[in-house]
C-alpha cells in the first residue's frame, strides 16, 4: 500500500542502494576516504540527511569510510550537533548569512543547493 512506512534499515537492503553503495565504494577504489584502510569493513556514510530515500543523496555527499573513521566522523557530527544546539540567535543568523553568500555553483561535482532558512532574518539590525 503506498505510503506505507518503511524501516530505513529495510530501504538499505533496496537494490538502489545496494547499486548507489557499490558506485561510492568503486569511486574509492575500495579504500576509506579519510585514513586510506584497505582491509576493514567499509561503510558507506551519509554527509547529510534529509527526507530523500538513501539512494536519491548525490554521490559528492557519500563518502566510503572504514567502520572506525565512520564511528569518529558519526561522533565528530554528534559533537557538532551539540554546539550548535548552544549557539544564541544571533550566531546562527551570521551563519546563516555566510551561506547565504556562498556561491554553492560554483563548487566543483556538487550539485547541492543550499538555501537560508527564510525564517530567519539576515541582514543588518535595526
Amino acid at each position: 500500500m503506498a505510503g506505507d512506512y518503511i524501516p530505513y534499515w529495510k530501504k538499505l537492503r533496496d537494490p538502489r542502494w545496494q547499486k548507489k553503495r557499490l558506485e561510492i565504494m568503486q569511486r574509492a577504489n575500495f579504500c576509506c576516504e579519510s585514513c586510506g584502510e584497505e582491509t576493514q569493513t567499509l561503510n558507506v556514510h551519509h554527509g547529510f540527511y534529509d527526507r530523500r530515500e538513501p539512494w536519491e543523496y548525490p554521490d559528492c555527499s557519500l563518502w566510503c569510510l572504514c567502520e572506525e573513521c565512520h564511528e569518529i566522523i558519526q561522533s565528530l557530527i554528534h559533537d557538532i550537533h551539540v554546539e550548535l544546539s548552544k549557539l544564541v540567535m544571533h550566531h546562527l543568523e551570521s551563519l546563516f548569512h555566510a551561506i547565504g553568500e556562498t556561491n554553492w555553483n560554483e563548487l566543483p561535482n556538487c550539485p547541492l543547493q543550499i538555501v537560508p532558512d527564510p525564517r530567519f532574518s539576515i541582514g543588518s539590525k535595526d
